[in-house]
């Protein structure tokens, strides 16, 4: 991107935050993915992995020399503009270093001794008898602590339910969601990975191998890449139960599947990215259908728009978000685990 960042002043930030705070606009002004900007640093001799730069810009904490060099270079900031952030940088470490001089206190005056005070008289001794009250709130209280231990004992320890069956610990479920054409099973997503397949077209979801941005598009399943799986349900935000897309990228590893910074404009394409970033653009609730064809809707948590195929027969058409069409095929997805004949080979 070309230097044109002029009313982003990095000498303007006066705690680490408001420098972490230009640098989350600088970056995101430049339009790159988190994975896009590790390869552009790595191109440029830096180190700057998605996950460092997802955890540095979410924090509030100065973040290292080398990365913010390595961030501002990758978005295309000239040597004086990478010179000024760095320069802004070292501020604050030298403020944070230079304890605030202060002027010592003026010593108070000293306070007159106190007179001596006059002996008190002896009280008058209390009637040290117990009230007939108070021993019997006294025992009161002692039976209902005695009975609530016998019954918090009884319930944690009892070995099953009334109807006979075992008490069951808290498990966390494993990665599994309902299958396209079938709400009621369902389908693990496990190391053979999900297929999650456009059931008009048959076509699966995919990145282009040449691109590194992340892109999703419909293609041939045996070129499909990365790997996918469904996460565990987990809370939406708003409500409801929702599902991560996750992915495992030869290059870049682990990520999510979502929209780019959350975006809720109706056309915004479906992305690839580092997990975290995107907040609620990258939950999904699966909404089973049963017309145009059985499956899903894969509708997005934050914007409450669907995942779209729009050129519905066209391989390596691009996936949008757009208003849930009941009548739109590109919106019917199959979900479902991976054949083992056509999984991908193990990454790493």
């Amino acid at each position: 991107m070309p230097d044109g960042t002029d009313d982003l002043d990095p000498g303007s930030a006066r705690t680490p935050a408001d420098l972490v705070g230009l640098l989350r606009q600088l970056r995101n002004r430049s339009g790159l993915s988190f994975r896009r900007i590790e390869r552009l640093a790595r191109a440029a001799g830096d180190n700057l992995p998605a996950s460092t730069l997802a955890t540095m810009l979410a924090r509030n904490t100065l973040p290292r020399e080398e990365l913010v060099r390595a961030l501002t270079r990758a978005c295309g900031e000239s040597p004086e503009s990478v010179d000024r952030w760095l320069a802004a940088r070292r501020r604050l470490v030298d403020a944070a270093a230079t304890p605030p001089t202060t002027e010592p206190p003026e010593p108070e005056p000293a306070e007159p001794e106190p007179a001596e005070p006059e002996p008190a008289e002896p009280p008058e001794p209390a009637d040290r008898r117990p009230r007939p009250g108070l021993l019997l709130l006294a025992a009161a209280t002692g039976a209902v602590v005695a009975i609530a231990a016998v019954l918090a004992g009884w319930w944690l320890s009892r070995p099953a339910d009334r109807d006979g069956t075992a008490r069951p610990e808290p498990t966390v479920t494993n990665q599994s969601a309902p299958t396209g054409g079938d709400p009621g099973t369902q389908v693990a997503g496990g190391q053979g990975g999900t297929r999650i397949r456009v059931a008009h077209s048959g076509l699966c979801l995919s990145e282009r191998p040449e691109f590194d941005d992340g892109q999703v598009f419909q293609a041939s399943c045996a070129e499909a890449f990365p790997v996918r799986s469904l996460s565990a349900p987990i809370t939406a935000t708003g409500g409801g139960t929702s599902y991560l897309i996750q992915t495992d990228h030869p290059e870049f590893g682990l990520g999510c599947m979502g929209i780019r910074e959350g975006s809720r404009k109706v056309g915004a394409r479906v992305e690839d990215d580092h997990c975290g970033q995107e907040g609620a653009g990258e939950q999904f609730h699966l909404d089973p259908v049963g017309s145009p064809g059985q499956g899903f809707r894969l509708r997005l948590v934050h914007s409450g728009l669907c995942v779209t195929v729009d050129d519905i027969d066209a391989e390596w058409a691009e996936l949008v978000q757009l208003p849930c069409d009941p009548g739109h095929t590109g919106q019917v997805f199959l979900v479902e685990p991976t054949p083992p004949d056509i999984r991908p080979a193990p990454l790493r």
